[in-house]
């Protein structure tokens, strides 16, 4: 936190006060179907991989954007960085997803599948960043 800039600062205040209106409100539901929990879990890590490999790849193959190793005081709407965005939001999404499961768990002594599902598709967007590093690893 020390070395800091505004823009790292912006971006946690950002996440913060969303991930207390997250927590004050949370998104609560059940699926009574076991292979329905599983597919919405599973799929929201895959569905998230896949999709943020093939926004990565497009943005540094058709916009010429460039692979450089996000920091967090890297401005995430640089879209010529996809993976400082693609940062930005995975652990955005996993934050909400924090607050989200821990509301609902304080309040309703239950798992939020709805918090598990972002969780799991900030790990999705995550394993993205690797996925386009792996595949643009000799174009740039």
């Amino acid at each position: 936190m020390k070395n800091w800039n505004k823009i790292g600062y912006g971006k946690a205040i950002f996440l913060a006060i969303f991930a207390v209106i997250n927590f004050l409100d949370p998104i609560y539901y059940t699926l009574t179907d076991v292979l329905l929990k599983f597919l919405s879990t599973v799929g929201a890590v895959i569905g998230w991989a896949i999709f943020g490999t093939i926004i990565t790849v497009l943005i540094v193959k058709v916009f010429g954007g460039t692979l450089t190793k996000p920091n967090w005081n890297d401005n995430p709407f640089k879209l010529r960085e996809p993976m400082v965005l693609m940062q930005f939001i995975s652990i955005g999404v996993i934050i909400f997803g924090c607050s989200n499961s821990l509301s609902v768990f304080l309040n309703h002594g239950d798992i939020s599948l709805y918090g598990l599902q972002n969780i799991l598709g900030g790990i999705g967007i995550m394993i993205s960043m690797k996925l386009s590093e792996r595949i643009l690893k000799g174009t740039h």
